[in-house]
């Protein structure tokens, strides 16, 4: 089993004891284009309750590339894993496309699972072409100012989809760190990342989430750009035995913004209290949501939809300014 891990999984998880002998394990599942790495800061808290298992998505850090992967086939990777660690049951967390693949696991193996978190995710589908019509419009902005791109005041900046105005401002010490890691400590290359689109992109869970039978607590920021708070809502509403917990002007990563979050994941894992809101279960799954969600699944595993995201995030368009437009992006002039 050793051998197995060593060999074909080292890279792509990291394992953490708690801080106190507990037999408690905690995975936690980042989104686009992470990995172990956007937990870094939470771990001091986690560990204090929990063993924590870390994932790498594909390409990450030490985790090894794939040219195409999908939900499934990471969740089923991911579950793998664990089972050679020996862990029976854990506690799960997922941000963003980890919150789609957290929601595979848990449907595949409802048992397993014995509580859920999901921060700034949805059950894809319909509701990620509302998320990626947010984020063409963003991007047609930019290819606006492609002719004048040393303009740098007039592009969209990459941390603008993860965090608000606002927040940028009071605290750019954050954004900093946060643009060292997406640009040069963990940066991906152009067709990983874009590989890491198509997947989250691809997703859907519609018609499934009442599948989820663990206790679940969803995290959302009010000013999410990159997943809009209605994909939070709409998950708390489908899901069983969920509550949502809505952070007030926070963006995409509100954990980034404000670590000690993680108390409250904390809390929830371990208490049976209400953190969260209970909304009323109105959004109903029924016929027409369901052709709906068919028709998206179909289109989503044509070409034409993989290269409509390749042009989304402008791989092609790009390519000969690619190291300027990054200059640009941490803000360089």
């Amino acid at each position: 089993m050793n051998d197995v891990l060593d060999k074909k999984y080292k890279g792509i998880y990291e394992y953490y004891k708690a801080q106190k002998p507990t037999s408690k394990t905690l995975v936690c599942v980042a989104g686009v284009s992470e990995g172990a790495f956007r937990w870094y800061e939470s771990l001091s808290i986690l560990t204090q309750e929990f063993n924590v298992v870390l994932l790498n998505n594909p390409g990450v850090a030490t985790a090894p590339d794939k040219i195409t992967f999908t939900v499934d086939e990471l969740a089923e990777e991911y579950q793998h894993i664990l089972d050679l660690l020996e862990i029976d049951t854990y506690y799960l967390m997922g941000h963003s496309m980890g919150g789609f693949i957290s929601q595979r696991m848990t449907i595949n193996q409802p048992t397993k699972v014995n509580k859920l978190i999901l921060i700034g995710t949805s059950f894809g589908s319909f509701q990620s072409e509302v998320d990626i019509k947010s984020i063409m419009d963003t991007k047609n902005t930019l290819k606006n100012s492609i002719d004048n791109i040393k303009n740098h005041h007039k592009l969209v900046k990459m941390q603008d989809y993860s965090f608000t105005e606002e927040f940028q401002n009071k605290h750019p010490e954050v954004i900093e760190k946060y643009l060292d890691e997406k640009l040069n400590k963990y940066k991906l290359g152009k067709r990983t990342l874009v590989s890491h689109f198509v997947c989250g992109g691809r997703f859907s869970s519609v018609g499934e989430t009442h599948k989820i039978l663990a206790p679940t607590l969803i995290i959302h920021g009010t000013e999410d750009r990159m997943v809009n708070i209605e994909g939070g809502r709409k998950l708390a509403k489908t899901i069983p035995n969920a509550q949502i917990l809505e952070i007030n002007g926070s963006g995409h990563t509100p954990f980034v913004e404000d670590v000690s979050l993680m108390n409250n994941v904390v809390k929830f894992f371990l208490d049976n209290g209400q953190i969260g809101t209970i909304l009323t279960k109105d959004y109903i799954i029924d016929e027409s949501l369901l052709m709906k969600d068919q028709m998206f699944r179909q289109h989503s595993r044509s070409i034409t939809y993989a290269n409509f995201i390749k042009e989304l995030f402008m791989v092609d368009e790009l390519e000969s300014k690619f190291d300027q437009y990054l200059d640009i992006l941490k803000g360089a002039k």
